[in-house]
């Protein structure tokens, strides 16, 4: 019984070219192509999930199948306008960010003022040390952002929420890693700066 030699990276690439041509062929009208995405995507778009489930402090009782599947029927009405697989994942991004904040409101409705949903805001990519921010702020500083300088806004939401890499970044974006990395660093200050809270 041989060995699997077989590269991570290469099986990496070859996960991203079927989720770009799956995404082109539903696009076209193929409605297989779709449940074909859907299956493809959904244990990634989990991981992200979850982690969104850990840094919420578990105040919102949502569970990660819950927010996933949210997510996963929003995509699912119509072909999304999306070039690739990168580009799948900053729209689902954006979608995960939204849902969450709905429900922030929806429980602060519910509570009659009750106490704010708070986030950790740390790197989505390493163990680091993390700063509890009020979601509902956190989202409000990005709209903000966004109002004078929507690229910094669309970089920080897909590091934070999509859980995007700097390469991933910079293709959704176009821009080189050495920019989405000055920019994510600047949005966080920024934002970091508006809630009171050290982020950079």
């Amino acid at each position: 019984m041989s060995a699997d030699h077989s590269d991570p990276v290469e099986g990496k690439q070859v996960d991203e070219q079927q989720i770009t041509r799956l995404l082109m062929q539903w696009q076209d009208g193929d409605e297989a192509a779709a449940e074909a995405l859907s299956e493809l995507i959904y244990g990634n778009l989990h991981q992200l999930a979850v982690s969104h489930m850990r840094r919420e402090h578990r105040q919102l009782t949502l569970q990660p199948t819950v927010l996933v599947n949210e997510v996963m029927a929003r995509l699912l009405q119509k072909p999304p306008e999306c070039l690739d697989r990168d580009h799948l994942y900053a729209l689902a991004a954006r979608m995960m960010r939204h849902f969450l904040v709905n429900q922030a409101e929806s429980r602060l409705r519910q509570k009659r003022g009750g106490a704010a949903v708070h986030v950790r805001l740390d790197d989505a990519h390493a163990s680091t040390e993390s700063v509890d921010v009020d979601l509902l702020a956190l989202n409000q500083s990005l709209e903000t952002l966004g109002e004078f300088d929507p690229r910094k806004r669309d970089i920080l939401e897909h590091y934070y929420f999509g859980g995007l890499t700097y390469p991933e970044i910079a293709r959704v974006t176009r821009l080189s890693r050495a920019t989405v990395h000055r920019e994510l660093r600047l949005a966080r200050a920024w934002v970091g700066a508006r809630l009171g809270a050290a982020t950079a």
